[in-house]
């Protein structure tokens, strides 16, 4: 074990990480939820539990600009 100032210590810092979003669970769970719902029609079309869900949904989001809660 080295101690500090000795010759090859190497201090490691630890940077905060959003686990959840390097795991992209959201997507996951999105992805989850599409297919669960798209099993219930067959047809293409959202159940009213799922269009109740994504009726603010915008296509043209820029998620670049987006703060990390308006990404989520």
């Amino acid at each position: 074990m080295q101690r500090p100032g000795s010759v090859g210590y190497q201090e490691v810092r630890q940077a905060p990480l959003d686990i959840k979003e390097q795991f992209s669970m959201h997507a996951y769970q999105d992805l989850l939820d599409f297919i669960t719902d798209y099993q219930t029609t067959r047809s293409g079309k959202p159940t009213k539990r799922m269009m109740a869900e994504i009726k603010d949904w915008d296509p043209r989001f820029n998620l670049q600009k987006a703060s990390k809660d308006q990404r989520l």
